[in-house]
């Protein structure tokens, strides 16, 4: 139950979202908003290791782009192109 008001519009407007962009099924809203926490949280994760390898005076490379075309890191990170592509649409 959500008692705090701001939450609950948070999660109303996120429900509403899911519901114009076709997702009707609870369940499947449910999957698709974990995968968003999951991304968000990694992404959150490799920000905070890249502030940490730059006070060290190190440079790094992101554990998720180690093995992977290196030309896609930005685009692919919350804050690169996911979140600029999101805005166009």
């Amino acid at each position: 139950m959500l008692t705090d008001p701001k939450l609950r519009s948070q999660v109303d407007a996120l429900w509403d979202k899911f519901w114009t962009g076709g997702l009707t099924n609870p369940l499947d809203a449910i999957e698709q908003f974990s995968y968003l926490l999951f991304l968000k949280r990694l992404d959150d994760r490799e920000n905070a290791a890249e502030r940490q390898a730059k006070r060290k005076g190190t440079t790094y490379q992101a554990q998720a782009w180690a093995e992977r075309d290196r030309s896609l890191e930005n685009e692919m990170r919350w804050g690169g192109g996911l979140r600029r592509r999101k805005r166009k649409e």
